[in-house]
């Protein structure tokens, strides 16, 4: 029987179109993350290793994502990612642009807290530190910020209950950031108010939700550059639920599992290559999102 004007689709019509949607999706979003993996927008290199970056994409401006709160002087938005002891960084990617994000410890914790310090270098114009946590005035702020241009050098120090960090943004399309970092003893405010070990650093990349995890040398500079990873340096991987640490020189790379990945020779198209990869793999993300949105809305209107 056919339906009556102004009625609503069949149930076996809304299934399909629901089907077919996430069908859709779900094949570009499959091939766009095989892409990604091997060509990010971004890279992190820290000695012979190089780390595929991937934004963490999100809706709201990166302020609001990361929701500083005075009540707790900490990240409020980012507790999904917080984890004790432990340091993380990434790049997300919201309404207003790419921005470098950086959080220590975890809010809600209930270790003796920890200290670092960062030494930034090649600061992008085109940003500014949009958040800083903390920057308030009073006896009780130990922080330190001492920025000079594209430079910077801060100090952190934070009890177990609480957050620590810092957001730079806008970073624009030519990024080459430096971070030489400082933990525990070798941090300028180690001792002077917490004693707590901050044990992990880590790199964030891919999903918001479920982010890619890889270990980083808490005792050397990182370097954060557009562009994928030189094809013949290493690239960390990794599958859902493993953290990835960096292999040799040789080209390899092994994951906490102990999955080893070999890494390809650079070729005379090399660079050609990596700009095409780089830009089909934007396309496979921004197709995915798109098709994403479409299953939801026949999902919630059919």
């Amino acid at each position: 029987m056919a339906s009556r004007p102004g009625s609503r689709p069949s149930t076996d019509r809304r299934s399909f179109l629901a089907a077919t949607g996430a069908t859709l999706a779900g094949g570009v979003l499959a091939t766009g993350t095989a892409s990604a993996v091997e060509s990010a927008p971004y890279h992190l290199s820290q000695g012979d290793q190089c780390v595929p970056l991937q934004p963490l994409r999100g809706d709201d401006p990166v302020e609001a994502f990361y929701d500083y709160r005075r009540d707790r002087d900490s990240s409020y938005g980012t507790r999904s990612l917080q984890q004790p002891n432990t340091s993380v960084l990434f790049l997300y990617e919201g309404s207003d642009g790419v921005s470098l994000v950086v959080v220590h410890g975890a809010l809600g914790g209930n270790g003796d807290g920890g200290s670092i310090t960062f030494e930034l270098s090649g600061l992008p114009s085109s940003g500014d530190w949009v958040v800083r946590d903390d920057s308030y005035d009073g006896p009780n702020r130990y922080d330190r910020w001492d920025i000079d241009g594209s430079s910077a050098t801060v100090d952190w120090t934070w009890d177990g209950r609480r957050a620590d960090g810092a957001v730079y943004g806008p970073l624009g399309d030519d990024v080459s950031i430096g971070i030489d970092p400082a933990f525990n003893e070798r941090a300028a405010l180690y001792g002077d108010h917490y004693e707590g070990k901050v044990s992990n650093w880590q790199a964030l990349s891919g999903d918001l939700d479920d982010p890619t995890r890889t270990s980083l040398d808490r005792s050397t500079p990182v370097r954060i550059e557009s562009g994928s990873c030189p094809t013949a340096a290493t690239a960390a991987t990794r599958t859902t639920g493993e953290t990835t640490t960096a292999g040799s020189t040789s080209g390899e790379s092994t994951t906490a599992a102990g999955t080893e990945t070999t890494g390809s020779e650079s070729s005379g198209n090399g660079d050609e290559l990596q700009r095409f990869l780089d830009g089909l793999s934007r396309l496979f993300d921004w197709l995915s999102r798109l098709f994403g949105r479409l299953s939801r809305l026949v999902e919630r209107y059919l």
